[in-house]
Formats: structure tokens, sequence, C-alpha cells
């Protein structure tokens, strides 16, 4: 038995094209040289490589004659360092209680 697929907001139900192996709306082809499926209408651009190197094999996060900057490595270090640190915020609802007694202890007292 099969069941409709799930349907855009007009109703309609998808449709898959096995070439691309995706649902698409009922009215989109595939389109051979975009490699995916588009409105019969449509303005078919030709494929673009890598902006860094012009080559056609590749995209520019996977070029092999992009540079890779110092900085990437020192992100990922803080992060590490970000991460290791105790979270300011409570990690249980009896800690949240707790501390937001504490609030207001101090602010009834005046401190």
């Amino acid at each position: 038995m099969a069941f409709p697929l799930a349907s855009p907001q007009d109703g309609r139900t998808y449709k898959h094209c096995g070439e691309c192996g995706r649902c698409v709306k009922p009215a989109w082809v595939h389109c051979g040289t975009c490699g995916g499926c588009r409105p019969p209408d449509h303005l078919c651009a030709p494929p673009l490589g890598c902006y860094t190197c012009g080559d056609m094999d590749h995209k520019h996060l996977n070029c092999p004659k992009r540079k890779r900057s110092a900085s990437s490595s020192r992100k990922s270090k803080k992060r590490k360092k970000r991460d290791g640190k105790e979270s300011a915020l409570p990690s249980s609802l009896a800690e949240e209680r707790h501390r937001d007694l504490d609030i207001l202890a101090h602010l009834i007292d005046g401190k």
C-alpha cells in the first residue's frame, strides 16, 4: 500500500524523482544540465565550480589550493576551553529554586 507523500500548502502531493532521488513538486521536471529537479520554465545556469581556482570538480571549501588560516585552529581551541568551564546556569530545577531563593533573600535583607 503506497502512502501519499507530504503535501505542500496547496494540497497537491509530491512526486518522487528517480534521477535525483528526491521528492519534488508535481510540476517540476528533472533538468540534466542542473542535475536536479526545477520548474519547467527555469533558466539553467552553467554548473559552478570552485571560485578560488576555477576547477569544476570541487567547490571552494574542498579546494586544495585554498589557504587555511591559523585563526580557524585557534577558534576550535578557544571553543574547547570554553566548553570545559562550568556553566553559570543551574543544571536542575532544585538548583534553580535554591538560587532564586538566595537572590530573594539578598533583596529582602538589602545586601
